[in-house]
């Protein structure tokens, strides 16, 4: 079906409102399928170049206008029962899909415009007042005597821990093979998130909210870390030496692998998510493509565990009151709701370098509102 569907006709006829609910039932199908993203994100590209807003600005505006204005299209449901868009317009949280699609293909180019050689940015994510920018690079190392130094991502900064040089460049921390050992935290506050690499060469991601305390050299028979929040790591493998992750509950070891641990205290469970090589937890081998959590090895959806270190929100088949959970420590922000919303369902996929304000318009609807004062946000139907 969706060969058939001529997007250029139906972005056009939209802009000039002349589409019938037909036509709107096929824009709406289209925006509904993931792998029709680039095309969509040539198309919309190409328009705006031609109808060429005097503002920026206004260009974010009509993005904005277009998006609220597709999602709620009066559409006679005579005009095609059986169509899959119709189901679409009926549940009202299936139409996030295509809310978030849209801002993917469309908002992502206009915000970020990573094609542009200069690497210019088309629109400036400066929240406006009343928002919230997103998380960046920032983090605290807490040295072995206790005094705590602000991790700067930009600029080049060689800390000392007594003997000890540890370097800081580009918002990853790095740690250099020593006969010295002591302790360091590296920790994130909500809304940041940092790289560090250990004395081995293994590479750890901290997201927001999260902490890892290490040794500044491995010279026993393990090499063992603790962590809490949500940490993603690609140990060096050493198969005489093996990595041990502790977390509040469980404990996961390894000898080279790459893998994901979401410990937030404030989620149901810890998860662990395995991408390559192999983990024991509790005497269970986990294979890749699968996760541990609460006693059982699942199948797992990788991209969605992975999301955050690749500048995302999946909320495909998430609950809202989790996504919520993910929005509150990127944006550091805490969520009230006023209104029950256990059953609500999200779908698709948005990045986290926009603002608070620009995320949360991507999710509202008639019938789901966000009210943002300072770092307080309510959600209401």
């Amino acid at each position: 079906m969706e060969n058939n569907i001529d997007l250029n006709y139906l972005l056009r006829g939209h802009l000039a409102g002349s589409l019938s609910d037909q036509e709107k039932l096929l824009l709406i199908h289209f925006l509904d399928h993931r792998e029709n993203l680039q095309k969509w994100n040539g198309l919309i590209g190409k328009l705006y170049e031609e109808t060429a807003p005097e503002t920026s600005d206004q260009r974010e505006e009509d993005i904005e206008k277009m998006i609220r204005f597709i999602l709620n299209y009066p559409v006679q449901k005579k005009s095609s029962p059986s169509f899959h868009a119709v189901r679409i317009l009926k549940n009202v949280w299936l139409r996030y899909a295509a809310a978030i699609l849209i801002f993917i293909g469309l908002g992502m180019y206009l915000y970020y415009n990573k094609n542009n050689q200069q690497g210019t940015q088309l629109v400036k994510a400066v929240p406006a007042q009343n928002d919230l920018p997103p998380g960046s690079h920032k983090a605290t190392l807490t040295l072995s005597n206790g005094k705590k130094i602000e991790l700067n991502p930009n600029e080049q900064q060689t800390i000392a821990d007594g003997k000890l040089s540890i370097n800081n460049k580009n918002g990853t921390l790095t740690y250099d093979k020593s006969a010295i050992v002591v302790y360091n935290t590296m920790s994130t506050p909500k809304g940041g998130q940092y790289k560090l690499t250990l004395p081995d060469g293994t590479k750890v991601w901290l997201n927001a909210a999260s902490s890892i305390t290490f040794p500044t050299s491995f010279p026993g028979n393990t090499r063992l870390v603790d962590i809490m929040g949500e940490v993603y790591f690609e140990v060096i493998k050493n198969v005489n030496k093996p990595f041990i992750v502790k977390t509040y509950r469980d404990e996961i070891t390894v000898t080279g692998t790459s893998f994901n641990v979401n410990s937030y205290m404030d989620e149901p469970g810890i998860k662990t998510s395995l991408l390559e090589g192999s983990v024991h937890i509790k005497n269970i081998l986990l294979k890749p493509g699968q996760a541990y959590t609460n006693g059982k090895i699942t199948t797992t959806d990788l991209d969605q565990d992975m999301a955050w270190k690749n500048d995302v929100f999946n909320f495909h088949q998430v609950k809202l009151v989790d996504a919520m959970r993910q929005i509150a420590r990127w944006y550091n922000v805490e969520v009230f709701y006023e209104g029950n919303f256990n059953d609500v369902e999200l779908g698709g996929e948005i990045g986290r370098k926009l603002t608070l304000k620009q995320l949360l318009s991507g999710l509202q609807d008639r019938e789901l509102h966000f009210k943002l004062d300072q770092k307080r946000l309510t959600v209401t139907q």
